[in-house]
């Protein structure tokens, strides 16, 4: 994208979100730019596929339905790759049907067989991959599968693209084999809606780039779902900025107070603090200043289900990192 490597030969890489979040319609975006004969521009969200060899893609969906969901989302990675018929260069398979105990031995001989029939380089796209094991949480069925996928993608000749739930709350990837993911991933890359402040849902997805081992982090995209192709587009630049500032202002003092008092520690570094209101309140790092100081210069009350009424201070001082301090009533006295 750009000119800046995103997803390169021979690496793990992640997609990870919410539930909802389009994750498997970006997945399908990679899957159609692959096997398409020719640039599909209208289809690119700004990607490039830069080898002029032929790659095929080994799609490997693990939850969605054998009968209607997952045929469609075939239907439409050949459809907006330009085909009506599969292509030789695209294989996929459901391992929805399988028992959890045998789906990490399916998947595997699957992708041996794919490697075995064709010559071209591999894409494997694994969608989620916190089904294709028995226990996402148990650390040697996720080394097993992770080791298997980097010995594929050393040896083989193959690339691959592991699509992953977050956690309810929070941004983390779920379980031990996302963290394990995160880690051996060359690439991450998070999707999910904006958030709107009001009763309506906010019709913009955002693409960010959380981790890019070989460049430096891109800029976030900016989506839209395109109800006539069933894919994801380009949104509206302008219109994406504009509907982020109105929501700024939509963001009270008093809702960021109120997330406050979720947090485990009495102190934190500025850069960490702002972070996160920005990701839980998906607002610009202005207005997560901005807040943070009406919070403290008016003395608002900040109160948990857990923890005593207490106030925050900014601690700054020249030649020293500025810290919030979440200060209760008793320790101030």
């Amino acid at each position: 994208m750009d000119e800046v490597p995103i997803i390169r030969r021979g690496t793990l890489n992640v997609i990870q979100g919410k539930q909802g979040s389009n994750k498997s319609r970006l997945a399908e975006h990679f899957a159609s730019l692959l096997i398409a004969e020719a640039q599909p521009a209208m289809y690119s969200l700004g990607f490039t596929k830069i080898a002029s060899e032929t790659v095929t893609v080994a799609y490997i969906d693990t939850e969605r339905s054998v009968k209607e969901e997952f045929p469609n989302a075939v239907r439409n990675i050949r459809r907006n790759a330009g085909f009506s018929n599969d292509p030789e260069n695209f294989r996929y398979t459901s391992l929805k049907t399988y028992s959890r105990s045998k789906r990490l031995g399916s998947l595997k001989t699957f992708i041996e067989d794919v490697r075995v029939k064709t010559n071209n380089p591999i894409f494997v796209i694994i969608d989620v991959i916190t089904d294709a094991i028995r226990d996402f949480n148990d650390p040697e069925e996720s080394m097993e599968l992770l080791d298997f996928l980097g010995n594929l993608c050393e040896q083989t000749d193959a690339t691959a693209l592991q699509v992953i739930h977050e956690n309810p709350f929070g941004d983390k990837a779920r379980g031990h084999v996302g963290t394990e993911a995160i880690n051996k991933a060359a690439t991450v890359m998070q999707i999910g809606f904006e958030k709107a402040t009001d009763e309506h849902s906010s019709p913009y997805l955002t693409l960010k780039f959380k981790k890019q081992r070989h460049s430096e982090i891109s800029k976030q995209i900016a989506l839209q779902f395109d109800k006539e192709t069933h894919t994801l587009k380009l949104a509206n630049q302008a219109s994406f900025e504009a509907a982020i500032r109105e929501k700024d202002k939509k963001i009270t003092a008093a809702e960021v107070a109120r997330s406050l008092a979720d947090w485990n520690e009495k102190e934190i570094r500025q850069k960490e603090a702002l972070t996160r209101v920005q990701e839980e309140f998906h607002c610009s790092y202005n207005t997560a200043k901005s807040r943070l100081k009406e919070i403290a210069d008016n003395g608002v009350e900040i109160v948990g289900e857990n923890c005593e009424p207490c106030f925050l201070t900014i601690k700054a001082s020249s030649g020293t990192a500025t810290v919030y301090v979440l200060q209760n009533y008793k320790e101030a006295s």
